[in-house]
């Protein structure tokens, strides 16, 4: 080894000897390609996948922040300043969803809208931007609900405008929605879109409204309509009542209701008997000039997260079994403690984990 090292010609001979003897024993086809391009890289691939709280405030601004920015507050506690809204500007939806996942914009005048959850306005403080320069809405159209379109294999989108006409709607007409918008409900005039829910096709709905009054109702009784229809009588209100909520029975599950002045409580499924569609439903919650009216019912599981938001942007997030439950006709019991001149706004439900989703 000596004179190969001590030879540059030698050395030079017996590596080309053996790199000659590798070529052939393993020698074959060059099984990649190499080329001069860039493989495309879309925006969500660069964002994170998180989970988010979009809020829409009354005056048409909307914003997302991080979830994990919440932390559970007990019972009555006041909570976090969790968005921020110019003097006078009062939040009036509020939903949790993910980066990734579209959002359904459902309008007052019967039409949708998809967004993708990243493309939502995040600023560290401010109050976002208004909705009208993220879509495009005509004069006097308004955002009423927010739906993310996780969907877990439901059949139809079920919804019913604050004067109690519903509608069952095919979700396959919700496919490919973008910003361009859809129209999928004809409306009655001085009418809007009150809760959406998405459903299997034989669930039990629970219609609730501002005064107190909840119908339980088979969703066999509402015939599917197509993007065009007006919807059929879903529920009867007396003079200046309004829909309010729109649940779905689950069995191991009760109902949250909670009034404008924070008063909540939960009740059993089985205190609401079933009836037919078009009824006025039964007495869901004893309210009074201290309670306000209520602002939503919502089915909930035991030890599940709930986050509240006030008009003024105040966030509180508690754990349902720190919720009394309590009979139908009972008032409740103070869930969040509100300051002078504020009142409950929305509430969104942290689904548990079993479920993969959130509503």
């Amino acid at each position: 080894y000596k004179s190969i090292l001590g030879s540059q010609v030698i050395l030079d001979s017996v590596v080309k000897d053996e790199l000659m003897e590798i070529r052939r024993q393993y020698s074959d086809k060059r099984r990649t390609d190499i080329e001069n391009s860039v493989e495309d890289v879309s925006d969500e691939d660069l964002i994170p996948e998180e989970e988010i709280v979009v809020a829409l405030s009354r005056d048409g601004y909307i914003r997302r922040m991080p979830l994990q920015d919440y932390r559970v507050q007990s019972r009555g506690g006041k909570g976090v300043k969790g968005v921020t809204t110019k003097a006078e500007d009062e939040i009036a939806l509020l939903t949790i969803t993910n980066t990734h996942r579209t959002l359904y914009l459902f309008t007052s005048l019967g039409r949708v809208f998809g967004v993708r959850g990243f493309s939502l306005p995040e600023p560290k403080t401010g109050k976002g931007k208004l909705v009208g320069t993220i879509v495009t809405l005509e004069k006097e159209e308004r955002v009423v609900a927010i739906k993310d379109s996780s969907l877990d294999g439901a059949k139809y989108v079920f919804f019913v405008t604050c004067k109690g006409t519903a509608k069952r709607l095919p979700v396959e007409e919700l496919e490919g929605l973008t910003r361009a918008g859809r129209r999928v409900l004809t409306l009655l005039p001085d009418d809007n879109i009150a809760r959406v829910r998405v459903t299997s096709g034989k669930d039990e709905l629970l219609l609730t409204t501002s005064m107190g009054q909840t119908l339980r109702v088979l969703e066999e009784e509402f015939r599917p309509l197509g993007r065009q229809a007006q919807g059929v009588r879903g529920m009867r209100l007396d003079d200046g009542d309004c829909v309010v909520g729109c649940d779905i029975v689950t069995d191991g599950r009760q109902v949250f209701f909670i009034s404008e002045q924070g008063i909540g409580k939960r009740t059993k499924y089985s205190e609401f008997t079933q009836h037919h569609r078009a009824g006025y439903g039964v007495r869901a919650m004893k309210l009074s000039n201290k309670t306000g009216k209520l602002v939503g019912a919502w089915g909930v599981a035991d030890d599940q997260e709930i986050v509240v938001i006030s008009s003024k942007g105040r966030m509180v997030r508690i754990n349902t079994n720190e919720v009394s439950s309590l009979s139908r006709t009972a008032t409740g019991y103070k869930v969040v403690r509100l300051d002078d001149g504020d009142s409950v706004a929305d509430v969104s439900i942290v689904k548990t984990d079993d479920e993969g989703a959130l509503d």
